[in-house]
């Protein structure tokens, strides 16, 4: 018979609680993010590696109060971040200059921020939903 839920519609969750480097093989992935335990570094694959189309999204899920920061890096041989939403409680930003890292420091952090990243191109474009700041660099 046939199932109207496939496993082929689910999306699979990984929780990330410290630093994480990812692999091609993390394409499509949703990611809860729990910074309760320090700060939390995840580095993207080489865009060489994880070609167009290679996605992910994380999603800070702490309910503590003690957060740390949680950044999205590129690695270390590209420059590669790009194209920036961020909605919040402030006018968003956008920008196409290359950045190597995306950045919810701890004193803004709620739970809910979320950043969604998929590599078009040459660089991984971004969006972030934020309540509070996003740091580029």
């Amino acid at each position: 018979a046939k199932n109207g839920f496939s496993m082929s519609n689910r999306v699979a969750v990984e929780e990330i609680t410290a630093t994480k480097t990812l692999t091609v093989d993390d394409c499509g992935k949703h990611f809860s993010v729990d910074t309760a335990g320090g700060a939390i570094v995840v580095t993207l694959p080489a865009l060489a590696d994880a070609e167009d189309g290679w996605n992910a999204s994380f999603h800070v899920v702490s309910g503590s109060a003690a957060r740390a920061n949680f950044t999205v890096s590129s690695p270390a041989a590209d420059v590669n971040v790009r194209a920036f939403l961020v909605q919040g409680t402030a006018e968003g930003i956008a920008t196409t200059t290359a950045q190597t890292n995306l950045l919810i420091p701890a004193a803004s952090q709620k739970s809910g921020d979320r950043i969604e990243i998929v590599a078009v191109k040459s660089a991984y474009e971004a969006t972030a939903f934020v309540s509070g700041a996003l740091t580029v660099s």
